[in-house]
């Protein structure tokens, strides 16, 4: 019996040191500003040409279905003059607006 505890002992004490010593690391580096200044400008998009995807998927805060209502605003009135004119959409308030207003662009 002592030799079949000091067996499962040494057993599960293996399993713990295998499991232990195959989990990956994983480095996490800050971005930089300039980096963080780079992706925020490659996420930028026109609000008065983008299709309801597009828009859900580079706009924080704005899924498909708030997206399809932006596209249907535009369609329905014409093209935004402002980022402000999203505000005039239901669904799209003064945070949206505001966490979005340096990818969204205007052409």
């Amino acid at each position: 019996m002592i030799n079949f505890l000091w067996i499962k002992r040494s057993f599960f004490s293996s399993l713990f040191l295998l499991t232990v010593v195959s989990i990956p690391m994983i480095n996490i580096v800050p971005a930089s500003a300039a980096e963080m200044s780079v992706a925020a400008v490659e996420q930028r998009v026109n609000i008065n040409t983008a299709d309801a995807k597009s828009l859900s998927r580079q706009l924080v805060g704005v899924g498909i279905s708030r997206a399809q209502k932006i596209v249907q605003y535009r369609d329905e009135n014409g093209p935004f003059t402002s980022v402000e004119d999203l505000r005039k959409v239901k669904g799209v308030g003064k945070s949206v607006i505001n966490k979005n207003r340096a990818r969204i662009v205007l052409e």
